[in-house]
């Protein structure tokens, strides 16, 4: 965004990310994942990167390589440092790719994202070694599968994270874990960190409540079995996503509600029974009540 913490070369403003760990702590959230999703800063930004926003809402200038990127290295150092007793990973970039959103989060080269990803994974590990750095979300076989087998063939890419991300159902895990296997990650750990498998619709509207129902518990429990690490999910209650929500005007705030609070709903009631009731050794904390 245009008013992020890394100001200068050097300088910092942490009011923001302060108040915001402020409120994560009244919450009493114990899982916090930090998420460089567009990381650039305009100062750091290229000559002749164009204003504006993509389609994916995000500005240009935060989406391409910094000039020079020890700027990510610094920024991402400088914050690990400060908060790393009160988050258990850094999660860096989101959905790269060139897919239906062309250049929607990511607007330069392969090359470069898997520099500027590099640069990032140095900052933390350099601020705290034990942290664990998670990839960029991909999702799906031709748009986000593709583009990690092109990463996974550049030299900056290969060792520059700890966990993989994907976006979307248990489909998008059997994809990423193909092209993982192929280019000899067998055991590295997959992360959700942008799951939407509460959606059984049609023409905008659900078409099968009880067919959403089960296919939300199955793809919990598919992740589960196959050992994902953290799992994060994108409007349980709803059938459109966050992104088409704020195009829109609606409130993006909570996993199981439209603003102001419409609640319970049929997927907070099952997750509620699901991971709070069933499950004693799962860690599940709905948003419900942080804004």
């Amino acid at each position: 965004n245009k008013k992020g913490f890394h100001k200068a070369p050097g300088q910092f403003d942490w009011s923001v990310t302060d108040g915001n760990f402020d409120k994560i702590g009244k919450h009493n959230y114990k899982t916090v994942i930090a998420n460089f999703g567009s990381s650039t800063q305009p100062w750091a930004a290229p000559d002749g990167v164009p204003n504006g926003t993509t389609i994916g809402g995000v500005y240009y200038k935060n989406i391409y390589a910094p000039t020079n990127v020890s700027y990510t290295t610094e920024a991402v150092q400088a914050f690990v440092t400060k908060y790393r007793d009160k988050i258990n990973a850094v999660h860096f970039g989101n959905e790269p790719y060139y897919g239906e959103q062309h250049h929607a989060y990511w607007y330069d080269t392969p090359e470069n994202f898997a520099a500027n990803t590099k640069a990032a994974y140095t900052g933390a590990k350099a601020a705290d070694s034990s942290i664990p750095f998670i990839s960029a979300g991909f999702y799906g076989k031709s748009s986000g599968g593709d583009y990690l087998d092109t990463l996974l063939n550049l030299d900056d890419y290969k060792n520059a994270f700890d966990y993989i991300s994907f976006h979307g159902d248990y489909s998008s895990y059997k994809y990423l874990r193909n092209t993982l296997i192929e280019n000899g990650y067998n055991d590295i750990p997959l992360v959700n960190s942008e799951g939407y498998y509460y959606g059984s619709t049609e023409s905008g509207k659900p078409k099968d409540w009880s067919a959403n129902n089960m296919m939300f518990v199955l793809d919990y429990l598919n992740q589960f079995k196959n050992g994902i690490k953290y799992i994060t999910y994108f409007g349980i209650d709803e059938y459109k996503n966050d992104e088409i929500r704020v195009n829109e005007g609606g409130s993006t705030h909570g996993l199981f509600r439209k603003s102001p609070y419409v609640e319970p709903r049929q997927g907070a009631v099952i997750a509620y029974n699901l991971f709070e009731k069933l499950s004693p050794g799962i860690e599940y904390k709905s948003e419900y009540s942080y804004q």
